[in-house]
Formats: C-alpha cells, sequence, structure tokens
C-alpha cells in the first residue's frame, strides 16, 4: 500500500508479513535532523527440527539425531539446537537440557543417564538472535538394564 502525503512525501505500509518469510527490510526517511533507518525484526522458527530418532547405546545413553530445519521457514538464521529431556518417572519437574552453538549440527549422544529408565526426548532450534523456535514432538526410548547373563 503507498500513501501521498503532499508532493515531497511517501509513506510506504507494508502488513501481513508471515514469520517463515525471508523479505527484510530496511526504510530510510530523510528529515531535517537527520536519517531514520527502520529494520523489521528477525524472529524466532516457525517450526520444530523434524524425524526426531533416538536410539538406545547403552544403559546410559541415547543417541538423539533430527532433520534440522529449512532455511526457507527461519526468519534470521539457525545458530543452534537445544535437546531436551527428562526420565518420564520423574516427570516434566526435572527436565535437562543439551545446547548446541552450531546450526549445522543434527545429532548428539545424551550421556550419564539412569539405567533402564524411559526418556522423553525434544529437539528445538534458536536463531543467532537467541530467538526460540517451538518444540518437536515428544519422542520416547528407554536405556538399558545392565546385567550378565549366563548360558
Amino acid at each position: 500500500m503507498i500513501e501521498t502525503k503532499g508532493a515531497k512525501s511517501k509513506m510506504l505500509r507494508f502488513e501481513n508479513f508471515e514469520a517463515i518469510s525471508r523479505t527484510h527490510i530496511c526504510a530510510m526517511n530523510h528529515t531535517v535532523q537527520g536519517l531514520d533507518f527502520y529494520l523489521t525484526h528477525i524472529s524466532a522458527p516457525s517450526f520444530p527440527p523434524t524425524s526426531i530418532t533416538v536410539s538406545n547405546l547403552s544403559s546410559t545413553s541415547l543417541r538423539v539425531t533430527w532433520t534440522k530445519i529449512p532455511t526457507s521457514l527461519v526468519q534470521g538464521k539457525i545458530k543452534g539446537y537445544a535437546v531436551l529431556f527428562f526420565a518420564v518417572r520423574n516427570g516434566r519437574n526435572n527436565i535437562e537440557n543439551v545446547t548446541l552453538n552450531n546450526g549445522n549440527v543434527n545429532e548428539t549422544i545424551l550421556v550419564d543417564l539412569k539405567k533402564y529408565t524411559n526418556y522423553s526426548v525434544q529437539v528445538l532450534g534458536f536463531t543467532e538472535e537467541d530467538k526460540i523456535g517451538p518444540q518437536s514432538t515428544p519422542v520416547y526410548a528407554m536405556t538399558d538394564q545392565d546385567g550378565r547373563f549366563s548360558f
């Protein structure tokens, strides 16, 4: 939409931008006092990582992998990912996290976990401006039970 206010001034109004668009706008206003600049704000990722898999490595570790958030769904640049996890029997009161400050990473190993315990795991992305995106759907996995078998 363009509105005209007098012969020498024009006002541009941009409306209905979606968070997933990659449009960045710089507007400049020349006044007697100088130049004013206006920039659009960069927001959080609109979607979480997908294809979360959690595999059992041992009685005290789990491997977590995911598909990175496509750049077309991020306003700005992905700085990294956070993996949130907790032992289901303890509830959400004891959520732990691993933060990976590398947007190119798509896996991590959770260590020092409790033996033979069911864990809930979620992944989220965040931008360079530390804007946090939504969490993935929880995925559940169980650590191994220690023990020796005799035949």
